[in-house]
């Protein structure tokens, strides 16, 4: 096997992409992992993925998304774009407004709370709201209504153990 010169084993370890490694194996191996990648070649992805925008096969928002995956898989990438098929375009864009006023009947009103009077029709509850601010108001009540202990410490042994200042 030929030995390779201080300069030969840095290009190695360059394609590579292990720049600091010393293992010959471990370089040697990766290295021809790389040379057996197939070459990134950014006209041919653009021309695939112009080509399959034009040809329907997805929008223009996808773009990048395909740009992504041809960087990581080339070959993967172009066959599956290849065998996209052409998605028909919506007819969403071609219904007349007056379809859709003649089934809004059957879709719910935009969102809006009940009022006051529309609760007590229903006979809801409160709201969550007020739920829980009479559960505060309960709750303070209760507190104030509590006997409090007298404190541990007084002023003057508190300020004997800890300072004036604390």
């Amino acid at each position: 096997m030929p030995r390779l010169t201080g300069e030969q084993w840095r290009q190695l370890r360059e394609l590579a992409g292990l720049p600091g490694e010393n293992d010959a194996a471990k370089v040697v191996a990766a290295a021809a992992g790389r040379l057996r990648r197939p070459r990134f070649d950014p006209r041919r992805r653009d021309q695939v993925i112009a080509a399959a925008v034009a040809g329907g096969k997805f929008g223009v928002e996808r773009v990048p998304f395909y740009a992504s995956l041809w960087e990581s898989d080339p070959a993967g990438t172009e066959r599956l774009i290849t065998n996209l098929a052409a998605i028909p375009p919506s007819s969403a864009a071609t219904t007349a407004p007056e379809a859709d006023d003649e089934y809004s009947h059957l879709w719910p009103p935009d969102y809006r709370p009940y009022t006051a009077e529309e609760r007590q029709r229903m006979q809801l509850g409160p709201t969550r709201e007020q739920t829980w601010a009479a559960q505060d108001e309960r709750m303070a009540a209760e507190a104030a209504a509590r006997p409090h202990p007298e404190p541990a410490l007084s002023d003057a042994a508190y300020e004997a153990l800890f300072g004036p200042d604390n």
